[in-house]
C-alpha cells in the first residue's frame, strides 16, 4: 500500500514539474523519459527517490539547465573535485572552491550525483543508497529549481510528509 502512495505522489510531482517547467512544444521531448519512469515504478525496479532525481536531472537537461558532472565548472580540471554546487552548476575543484562556501556535499553524495546525472538509471539500481543522501540531493534540486528557474514544486511537500 505504501508503494502505491509513494508512486502516486511521485507521479504528481513529475506532472507538476512538467506542467511548470516545460513549454508546450517541449513536452514531446520528455515522453520517452516518462515511459521509462512509468516502467520503473510499475516494476518496482528502483528506489522511488532515485527515479525522481534521475527524472529531474533529465528534465533540467531538457530545458538547458544541465549540470557539469565531468569536470570543474570554472577551470575545467577533472582532478581534485571537492564538492558539487547546484548554484554554480556542477562540480568544483579544490582551487575554485571558495572557503566561504559551505561544503554540503559528501564524497559519497558526489559519486551518487555523478551516477544519477550521467545516464538513465531507471533499470539499474545503485547499491547502498542512503535515503537521507537521496533526500539531501532531492532537496537541493527542488531548491535549485525554485531559486534558479523560478518554479516552486508544491507537491514535493507531500513526499516529505
Amino acid at each position: 500500500f505504501l508503494v502505491i502512495i509513494v508512486s502516486n505522489t511521485l507521479i504528481s510531482i513529475i506532472q507538476e514539474c512538467i506542467c511548470k517547467m516545460l513549454q508546450e512544444d517541449e513536452i514531446p521531448l520528455i515522453y520517452g523519459e516518462l515511459l521509462l519512469v512509468i516502467n520503473a515504478l510499475k516494476n518496482n525496479l528502483l528506489n522511488p527517490l532515485q527515479i525522481l532525481i534521475s527524472f529531474l536531472a533529465s528534465l533540467l537537461k531538457t530545458i538547458g539547465s544541465a549540470f557539469e558532472i565531468n569536470k570543474c565548472v570554472y577551470c575545467g580540471t577533472k582532478k581534485d573535485l571537492v564538492t558539487f554546487s547546484f548554484e554554480d552548476g556542477g562540480f568544483l575543484c579544490r582551487d575554485c572552491f571558495q572557503n566561504d562556501q559551505i561544503n554540503k556535499v559528501t564524497p559519497s553524495q558526489m559519486l551518487l550525483i555523478r551516477q544519477l546525472f550521467s545516464y538513465r538509471k531507471y533499470d539499474n539500481p545503485i547499491n547502498n543508497l542512503s535515503t537521507s543522501d537521496l533526500y539531501i540531493i532531492l532537496d537541493a534540486m527542488i531548491e535549485y529549481i525554485y531559486d534558479g528557474i523560478g518554479v516552486k514544486i508544491k507537491t514535493y511537500n507531500l513526499l516529505k510528509d
